[in-house]
C-alpha cells in the first residue's frame, strides 16, 4: 500500500538570486518514459515570469504526462490559436529533427551556434512581431539576460486582440492543472486542441497521459510549459489559467515553486534528460552523503528507500535535495549557507508528490 508523501522540512535557501520556495515534492519529468526531454527555459531563465519551465520533447506529436498523482482539477483545450505564427522557412533550417516543427530547445541551440544564426532569429522574431503589433520596438525589448526573442508577441499584442486579451496580455492557451496531496498544483500548457485525456475531477497518477505536446497559445514552438505553485484553490488561478498576479515581485510570482525531478534533480536550460518512473531510480535502502555540493542551478540529488544521512557543506550557489522513505539525518559538521539549495522529503521513491507513479 503506497502511502502519502509527509514533508519533513522545506527549503533553507533557495538558488541563486530566486526568492521562492523549493517544491515539496519530487516530481518525474512529464512525458512517458524513454522520451528524450530537451530543456528549453529553466527556472531562471524563463520569460516573462522566472520559476517556470518550458521543456520540449525530441520529436513531434508525444504525448504530456502527469507529473505526480492527484486529482485533475482544470481542463482546457478548445483553444485553438497559434499566437506565433507557423515557423518561415528561415527558422525551420533550425530544425534539427525534420518533424517539420520548431522548438524552444532547437532555437536556443540554434541562437547559441553562431551570430549568423542569431541575427536570422532575431529578424524572424522582429516579422512575427509586426504582425501583432504596430510597434515591433516595444514588442521585441528583451533584457541582456533573455537574448532569445522569445514571446515578443505577447510584450506587444495590444489588449483587445486574440492575442493580447485581458488586463494583462495573456493568451488563450490550452492547459491542465493538477491539484497533488502534498498541497501543490502543478500546471501544463499549450497543449494541442481537443487533446485532452483527462477530465475535471479525475483521480490520476504519476504518468497518467493528459495530453499532447503542441504550440496553442502564447509558445514559441511546440513544447509544454510546466510550473509548480503552491495554491489551495483553483480562484487562484486566473481566467487564462495563469495565477492571480497579486503575489507577483519583480517578474516572479511567489507561490511558485522550484521543482526536483526524481531522475535529475533541478533542471537547467539546454539540458536534456530522459523520462523515467521514479520507482526506476529509488537506489539502495541507505544512502550517505558528505563534502561540498555541486555548483550551479542543477543541485545533487541523493535518495534512497529507507534513510539518508549527511555532513554536507551547502554552499551559495551550490544544492543538495535529500529523499527517504523513512528517515533523514543531518550530522555533525552539515550546514547550509544563505544563497544555496537545500531541501529534503520524506517519501517512498515510487510516490513522486502524491501517491504513485503509474
Amino acid at each position: 500500500m503506497r502511502r502519502p508523501l509527509i514533508l519533513l522540512f522545506s527549503a533553507i535557501a533557495l538558488p541563486v538570486a530566486a526568492q521562492t520556495p523549493a517544491a515539496k515534492g519530487v516530481y518525474r519529468l512529464p512525458y512517458p518514459d524513454g522520451t528524450q526531454v530537451n530543456i528549453g527555459n529553466d527556472h531562471t531563465t524563463h520569460s516573462p515570469t522566472r520559476n517556470r519551465l518550458d521543456m520540449s520533447a525530441s520529436t513531434a506529436g508525444q504525448t504530456i504526462v502527469a507529473a505526480a498523482a492527484g486529482v485533475v482539477r482544470i481542463v482546457v483545450d478548445d483553444n485553438n490559436t497559434v499566437c506565433l505564427p507557423t515557423p518561415s522557412s528561415s527558422l525551420l533550417a533550425f530544425d534539427q529533427d525534420d518533424d517539420d516543427s520548431i522548438s524552444d530547445f532547437e532555437l536556443l541551440a540554434a541562437y547559441n551556434a553562431s551570430s549568423s544564426n542569431r541575427t536570422t532569429i532575431q529578424n524572424a522574431f522582429t516579422a512575427r512581431c509586426n504582425a501583432f503589433s504596430t510597434s515591433s520596438a516595444r514588442c521585441c525589448i528583451r533584457s541582456v539576460e533573455d537574448p532569445l526573442p522569445q514571446n515578443c508577441a505577447w510584450m506587444g499584442a495590444p489588449a483587445g486582440t486574440t492575442c493580447g486579451a485581458g488586463t494583462d496580455g495573456n493568451g488563450p492557451n490550452n492547459y491542465i492543472w493538477i491539484e497533488h496531496p502534498n498541497g501543490e498544483w502543478t500546471k501544463y500548457t499549450h497543449i494541442q486542441t481537443n487533446s485532452a485525456l483527462v477530465s475535471e475531477g479525475q483521480n490520476i497518477v504519476a504518468g497518467t497521459p493528459l495530453g499532447i505536446e503542441g504550440d496553442v497559445g502564447i509558445a514559441t514552438g511546440r513544447h509544454v510549459h510546466f510550473e509548480v505553485a503552491g495554491i489551495e484553490s483553483a480562484d487562484e488561478i486566473g481566467a487564462q489559467g495563469w495565477l492571480n498576479d497579486v503575489d507577483n515581485v519583480g517578474n516572479r510570482n511567489l507561490r511558485n515553486r522550484v521543482p526536483t525531478f526524481c531522475q535529475v534533480g533541478v533542471v537547467e536550460q539546454g539540458q536534456s534528460e530522459t523520462a523515467a518512473k521514479c520507482d526506476d531510480l529509488c537506489g539502495n535502502a541507505s544512502e550517505s552523503v558528505s563534502g561540498a555540493t555541486t555548483s550551479g542551478n542543477s543541485p545533487r540529488l541523493v535518495q534512497a528507500t529507507n534513510t539518508v544521512t549527511s555532513t554536507s557543506t551547502v554552499g551559495a550557489n551550490s544544492g543538495l535535495a535529500l529523499r527517504a522513505g523513512q528517515k533523514i539525518t543531518l550530522q555533525p559538521g552539515f550546514s547550509a549557507t544563505n544563497g544555496g539549495f537545500f531541501a529534503a522529503e520524506i517519501g517512498a521513491c515510487d510516490a513522486p508528490g502524491g501517491t504513485g507513479d503509474g
